[in-house]
């Protein structure tokens, strides 16, 4: 089973608050179920490309409103079983933060960004994910439209999908029902643990459907 996660922190590596922690742990203890887990997030300069041992192993361009935009791909293997994949790029993302604004770049703007580059990316593997967790709030597309537009283009088509969201409204669960995904996963109710198993329980048929 293989298991991708695209977010913006990853402790100790890049982190602002308690996302970085889940997205360390989480992979980390899949791993140890024997799932096979790789990280993408975006590069900020406070990254110590040395300390972590970075390697460039890729660089692409695509066009985003109207111009070329390049990006470097470093990789650590700083977690020994789990890569780490950083997206490198001078206008987007190459400040001291992952969140607020950048050379006149907005937030869901970086992010729109960071997210077509991930797709762009994942294109080329031949490491296609099992699951999919995705979080509702994003900028620009939330993620049940990120989910629609990975299924038009069937990058994984066989993924299951995992909601991990704060939003727990009604309406919300029913529009991710309306999708066909596998679980809805609230995060601020859920310690990391308890994602890990819930995940296992989905994937095998036994957790809570939504």
């Amino acid at each position: 089973m293989k298991v991708l996660f695209a977010a913006t922190e990853v402790a100790p590596i890049s982190q602002a608050g308690g996302l970085g922690d889940v997205v360390q742990s989480l992979p980390l203890a899949l791993h140890a179920l024997g799932v096979e887990s790789r990280i993408i997030i975006p590069f900020t300069t406070h990254i110590d490309l040395k300390k972590y041992e970075c390697k460039q192993v890729h660089r692409f361009t695509f066009p985003i409103a109207g111009f070329e935009e390049e990006v470097i791909v470093w990789r650590t293997d700083y977690f020994k079983n789990v890569p780490v994949f950083i997206l490198e790029n001078k206008n987007f993302f190459h400040g001291l933060s992952m969140y607020g604004d950048f050379y006149g770049f907005n937030q869901p703007a970086r992010y729109c960004f960071f997210s077509k580059a991930v797709i762009e990316l994942i294109r080329g593997w031949d490491f296609v994910p099992d699951i999919i967790l995705l979080d509702l709030v994003m900028p620009v597309m939330d993620g049940c439209e990120l989910l629609q537009n990975i299924r038009k283009e069937k990058l994984v088509p066989n993924a299951t999908v995992i909601i991990l969201s704060n939003q727990n409204q009604a309406s919300d669960i029913d529009r991710a029902k309306s999708l066909g995904v596998a679980g809805y996963i609230v995060k601020a109710s859920s310690i990391p643990s308890e994602v890990v198993a819930e995940v296992v329980k989905v994937v095998n048929g036994n957790g809570s459907k939504v």
